[in-house]
């Protein structure tokens, strides 16, 4: 008797079968993941953009502006006083939600030479909310001007 090495066509179709079933099974799994991925990645481009005005605003002893390009889902950008621009962002999910929550973040932020933002934010009241469908994560400001990520209030 011969043995045939492979497999039959019945093995074949059984395991594409099972192969689908996992597929579709993983498939919202690595959607909320990448969501997740896209929201964390903004957010930390923002805080990050935050930061160097902050520190450039110190460094040169002067204000730095973080502004909305059109809108803050557009994208931002750091200027110095001359308005030279340090830094433009353009976020890379066109599905992102970048929200500004309180009336003193509506179009930019200053930062001053002595690192604070010119205007008194309200922690809990005012802050970016980032978001895709049901995943979000905020941007918040310490008293001190400092931008915290975190949950949203």
């Amino acid at each position: 008797m011969q043995k045939t090495l492979g497999f039959t066509l019945l093995e074949l179709l059984i395991s594409i079968v099972i192969l689908g079933v996992l597929v579709s099974l993983a498939t919202p799994s690595f959607k909320q993941m990448i969501e997740k991925n896209q929201i964390t990645t903004t957010t930390n481009d923002m805080v990050s953009a935050l930061l160097l005005a902050r520190s450039t605003a110190v460094t040169q002893g002067q204000d730095v502006v973080v502004a909305k390009i059109t809108k803050w889902d557009d994208g931002w950008t750091v200027t110095d006083a001359d308005n030279k621009v340090i830094l433009r962002h353009n976020p890379t999910s066109s599905k992102l939600s970048i929200t500004s929550v309180g009336d003193k973040l509506v179009n930019a932020l200053t930062y001053t030479a002595q690192g604070k933002i010119s205007t008194a934010l309200v922690p809990g009241t005012d802050y970016f909310k980032v978001s895709i469908g049901n995943h979000k994560t905020c941007v918040n400001f310490s008293a001190s001007g400092r931008p915290v990520t975190g949950n949203c209030p």
